[in-house]
């Protein structure tokens, strides 16, 4: 019961956040969740046209992980799947997951971007990691740091074969 009277006040709470004239924007959502609502909260999210960030999509996989309905391993499967064609070599498979979650509407998590964008840096495949990259700002969410300074020294290497070329 006191876990329920909880709920109810953070609700309450979180409904007054536009009435005392406060930005209702992705951090509220994000302090709002909880592993049983998760999915309801991304939802309004959506329907209010408020992008999620990384600590969104954590919120979720942990949500996804602890929920029976699909279970650690649904979640994981996809990620597992990016770590693997990256750290075979299978670069261009990793890169096909990326596209077939980005067409179906995901934005993948920061992590699956910086193992792909590490695996297109190695064999200098820019425009590649370049894309993969612009594709996760478009969908209103920052790239790492280490991912930035994979592209920042990318673009450096290709302005030196330019020069010595």
């Amino acid at each position: 019961m006191e876990l329920e009277l909880v709920k109810l006040k953070a609700r309450q709470l979180f409904d007054e956040i536009p009435e005392r004239g406060l930005a209702l924007d992705c951090g509220p959502y994000n302090a709002f969740m909880n592993v049983n609502g998760a999915i309801q909260v991304m939802e309004e999210m959506e329907e209010k046209g408020i992008e999620s960030d990384s600590v969104t999509f954590h919120f979720m996989f942990i949500g996804m992980m602890k929920c029976r309905e699909f279970g650690f391993d649904r979640v994981c499967e996809l990620y597992c799947k990016m770590k693997l064609f990256c750290q075979k070599g299978e670069v261009n498979l990793g890169l096909d997951l990326w596209k077939y979650m980005v067409e179906k509407g995901y934005c993948p998590h920061g992590h699956a971007l910086e193992l792909l964008t590490t695996a297109l840096c190695a064999r200098r495949r820019d425009n590649d990691a370049f894309e993969c990259s612009w594709q996760t700002v478009e969908r209103g969410r920052c790239v790492s740091k280490p991912v930035f300074r994979m592209l920042e020294k990318l673009e450096e290497l290709k302005r030196k074969d330019t020069e010595t070329a």
